[in-house]
């Protein structure tokens, strides 16, 4: 007849009760629930504590601060005071001001059509955000003017940038030295 060979049973995984179990299948579902909301707070806690841009480390000066009456619109042709020309563009007090601290799509040239509608939704909220308290113009950094002659200040309203809270609704990047792609 030929060769019988005896039968084994072999155990490819120990049984779910075995005390080993743990260490073959990994961390249980509580531990990676704790690694995950770990790992979100860590995540949080950098974001809030971001390092300061070094344009901002300069002592800056507040140049004007508005009335509480103040409304701003948006900018309709020259002779505008106090209005919005894009996300990150101002008229105030006859200055055409730029944020310094972040950039927002382009609607005057955008190259895709999300783009266009981002920057115009970025430009209502800023709209929104300068009309909701008293606006603060500050001079910092050691450039006054962009290559285009526009102030490069950061504006604050109730004493928080409008750019962190664009930022914070996805409707802005913070400045990094070059615009930000928005069609990818």
């Amino acid at each position: 007849m030929g060769k019988i060979l005896p039968f084994r049973w072999r155990k490819r995984f120990p049984p779910v009760w075995s005390k080993h179990s743990r260490q073959r299948r990994g961390p249980g579902l509580p531990a990676l629930a704790l690694a995950a909301v770990l790992g979100g707070l860590l995540t949080h806690w950098a974001i809030s504590t971001a390092t300061v841009p070094e344009f901002l480390k300069y002592a800056s000066v507040t140049e004007a601060v508005s009335s509480p009456g103040t409304q701003f619109g948006f900018c309709r042709g020259s002779g505008a005071i106090d209005c919005v020309i894009d996300g990150d563009t101002i008229e105030y007090r006859g200055q055409r001001i730029r944020m310094i601290d972040y950039d927002t799509p382009e609607i005057s040239e955008p190259k895709c059509a999300s783009e266009e509608a981002l920057g115009h939704r970025a430009k209502l909220r800023l709209l929104d955000l300068l009309n909701s308290g008293v606006v603060e113009v500050r001079a910092v950094g050691n450039r006054d003017e962009d290559r285009y002659g526009r102030k490069l200040r950061l504006v604050l309203v109730d004493g928080i940038s409008v750019g962190n809270t664009l930022i914070d609704e996805g409707l802005a990047w913070p400045w990094k030295g070059r615009r930000h792609d928005w069609c990818n």
